[in-house]
């Protein structure tokens, strides 16, 4: 059904209407966030954090998190066995960061506030998502939902583009909308190019040409890194409202004659860039698969299920069957990605349905259900329809991958599909000459000498279809097609 709100923002107790992620601790164990964090980060900038969002969902050393880390004067450590108080994961930064806005909404409703919508790119990777959940549960709040904000309220059918430039990340989105319900038709995101990129380049520059004029090197001059990066945040945000600033640093160092200056003149170019942030009207919002899910099937072959971009939450059904007489129990192995074959996919779980009634292959009939909630936590149930015997598993995490990691499968599954198809189709003939062949041996000793002597040929399909499920490149599939016509 179509919402509607007040599109007005609250502000917090500096009279603002956003919060910087920044966090700060002072010698004494006092804790500042946001504003007044930011604005002591010149005099304590070892103390002083920020831009934790780049962190979050990530390992240490993982390449991202290693570069960034370089342009920080606080420290980041690997996260311990034990964990001492004086250490904060981005998740507690974070929920620092909520704690604070819970306290706005809560003077601002004059109210208790349990609940919060916490908004979210719509890329994020599962374990992005579950640390950006786990902040607000550390702080208390129950994150009723992740959603994407935008005050558009039209009762069309509307297809649009979303560009969301935020601190850390930009994210685009295509959208289908009608009456405030939004699908999410496609999605991508760079996870480092945002405010925080702005201002390392602007940083870098404003060093380069400092040492460029004056030949001194700022770059190790913690104190003086701060008040560069103060400067360049200031003429960023003047640039949204004027087509040119002036960065002014008097005094930003001395040498063994006098102190040094740095003045520098910065102008806006001709692309605009609108960046979007805070919540304005709450739209329903349909979350999507980032990659296809699916099943290995006999000899390595993925069967999806569910395809990449498909709207959540959803369940998907199919029946399957046994590839050998008499089996009692499949091997269920979950596979995400989008190649054919399984061993270039990633696996995130796997579990068995046993007790299945011995019977002629093919007989049984097994479904296999897929069930995605709105958290993204998806059900696999397998079960013998005869029985009724089932088994299933629950899949918490699709193994967080980035969205380097989820980029990098899609692109390769593009650049290798004719490669794979062709695969998938040796694969294909070679289990059905082998099961020819396996139930010509089963009927042979019941024909006559003359009648065997025709069957000569199954061996030789017999040695192909095992090269073929091999991978074995000397054999094609339109080979072992050619030799099942003969048999």
């Amino acid at each position: 059904m179509p919402m509607s709100c007040a599109k007005s923002l609250n502000t917090n107790s500096e009279s603002a209407q956003t919060t910087p992620l920044v966090v700060a601790f002072m010698k004494h164990g006092e804790c500042l966030i946001g504003f007044p964090a930011k604005h002591q980060a010149v005099i304590n900038p070892s103390n002083t954090v920020f831009a934790f969002k780049h962190l979050i969902g990530h390992k240490f050393k993982e390449v991202e998190v290693q570069e960034d880390m370089k342009h920080w004067a606080f420290k980041v450590v690997e996260k311990p066995c034990a964990h001492p108080p004086a250490v904060k994961s981005a998740e507690e930064l974070l929920s620092m960061i909520l704690t604070k806005m819970h306290a706005t909404a809560k003077q601002y409703l004059n109210k208790e506030v349990n609940n919060a919508v916490i908004t979210v790119p719509t890329y994020l990777n599962d374990a992005q998502w579950q640390a950006t959940k786990d902040a607000g549960q550390i702080t208390g709040l129950k994150p009723t939902a992740m959603a994407l904000a935008y005050g558009l309220d039209h009762a069309k059918l509307l297809v649009i583009a979303v560009y969301d430039l935020g601190c850390g990340t930009f994210d685009t989105s295509i959208l289908e909308m009608h009456k405030g319900v939004f699908g999410v038709k496609s999605t991508n995101r760079d996870t480092h190019l945002g405010g925080e990129d702005f201002n390392i380049a602007l940083i870098t520059h404003i060093l380069n040409k400092f040492k460029k004029e004056s030949s001194i090197d700022l770059s190790q001059d913690c104190m003086a890194i701060q008040h560069i990066c103060k400067a360049a945040k200031k003429a960023k945000i003047e640039l949204s409202s004027t087509m040119q600033t002036e960065i002014n640093l008097p005094f930003i160092t001395a040498d063994a004659t006098c102190p040094q200056a740095y003045q520098h003149e910065t102008q806006l170019c001709s692309i605009q860039v609108i960046l979007i942030g805070g919540m304005t009207c709450m739209p329903l919002l349909f979350d999507i698969t980032p990659l296809s899910l699916s099943i290995e099937t006999l000899s390595g072959i993925m069967t999806k299920l569910i395809n990449c971009n498909t709207t959540i939450s959803m369940k998907k059904s199919q029946v399957f069957s046994t590839t050998a007489d008499s089996q009692t129990t499949i091997e269920v192995k979950i596979f995400q990605g989008e190649h054919e074959r399984v061993q270039d996919n990633k696996l995130p779980g796997n579990f068995n349905l046993v007790g299945i009634p011995p019977a002629l292959k093919g007989i049984p009939l097994i479904g296999i259900t897929f069930d995605i909630n709105a958290d993204g936590i998806v059900h696999v149930t397998a079960k013998d329809k005869a029985t009724s015997k089932d088994q299933s598993m629950m899949i918490m995490s699709l193994l967080g991958l980035s969205d380097k990691d989820i980029g990098h499968m899609i692109s390769n599954a593009k650049k290798y599909a004719d490669a794979d198809r062709a695969c998938q189709e040796l694969i294909k003939e070679a289990n059905r000459g082998k099961s020819v062949c396996v139930d010509t041996e089963k009927v042979k000793d019941q024909l006559d000498a003359a009648k065997r002597e025709v069957l000569k040929p199954i061996g030789k399909l017999h040695e192909l279809a095992l090269k073929g499920l091999t991978g074995n490149a000397s054999v094609t599939a339109e080979q072992i097609k050619e030799k099942i016509s003969e048999t």
